[in-house]
């Protein structure tokens, strides 16, 4: 079982299936409201093996978590990317990546990254039309280490 890294995790929506198959989550989120409506869904669960940390993901992480390794990396980001996070993997040293996006523009910025310079290679890609009749897509992107 895998230990994941689950940033931009907002209320649970992948922390709380990915806890069923890993053996431990960590759920970061920069908005304090957010992480009190997951650490409410974890109880109701009755979910064990899920941390929290309510962190501003612009900033270099202080925090235990930050400087912790882990199996797989899910991250979840608003429009602008996680630019700012893509240098802390290193650390984390991840075998995957999941990477879903809202924006096909910061997907591709933040994807030529982890293929160009930490050496992943894009393994999958889907692209879901969550809303029909609109130009928005949800895209998820699976990297693997090279």
């Amino acid at each position: 079982k895998d230990r994941i890294l689950d940033l931009y995790a907002g209320v649970g929506n992948f922390t709380l299936p990915l806890a069923r198959f890993a053996s431990s989550v960590t759920a970061v989120e920069g908005h304090v409201s957010a992480i009190e409506t997951l650490k409410r869904n974890i109880e109701q669960n009755r979910i064990e093996n899920v941390s929290t940390a309510v962190s501003d993901l612009n900033e270099a992480p202080a925090q235990a978590w930050g400087q912790a390794s882990y199996d797989a990396l899910v991250l979840d980001p608003p429009r602008a990317g996680a630019a700012r996070v893509l240098p802390q993997v290193t650390t984390w040293n991840p075998s995957r990546v999941l990477y879903v996006s809202c924006h096909p523009g910061t997907l591709a910025r933040d994807a030529k990254v982890l293929v160009h310079t930490l050496g992943y290679t894009l393994s999958r890609l889907r692209i879901y039309d969550m809303f029909p009749q609109t130009e928005h897509v949800e895209t998820l992107a699976m990297f693997v280490r090279a």
